[in-house]
């Protein structure tokens, strides 16, 4: 019979993410990005695409999880929802 060693006892066990995205997501669900987003719309109102109304901060180089680079002001860009949902496709199209 197999016997299992729970996670937390398995210091060499890493759990991995179903994909990428899952491995970082959660710094966006930081209350200082929140912030830090808000105030960069605030300052920059227009999609830099279209020139509609900026919904979302985009990442001009996609960060992959470096924090460094998702913390980096000069690399944020304001969009507007339907451009930056066209520009991440495009994106994750090329990554292959």
């Amino acid at each position: 019979m197999r016997s299992f060693r729970p996670v937390e006892h398995d210091s060499k066990r890493q759990v991995r993410p179903q994909n990428a995205r899952e491995s970082y997501h959660h710094l966006y669900n930081d209350r200082a990005w929140r912030r830090a987003s808000k105030g960069h719309l605030a300052s920059n109102p227009l999609c830099v695409e279209c020139k509609g109304i900026a919904e979302v901060t985009d990442h001009i180089v996609p960060h992959r999880g470096d924090v460094r680079l998702f913390w980096d002001a000069k690399n944020w860009q304001a969009m507007c929802k339907r451009c930056h949902d066209r520009k991440t496709a495009s994106e994750q199209r090329g990554k292959a």
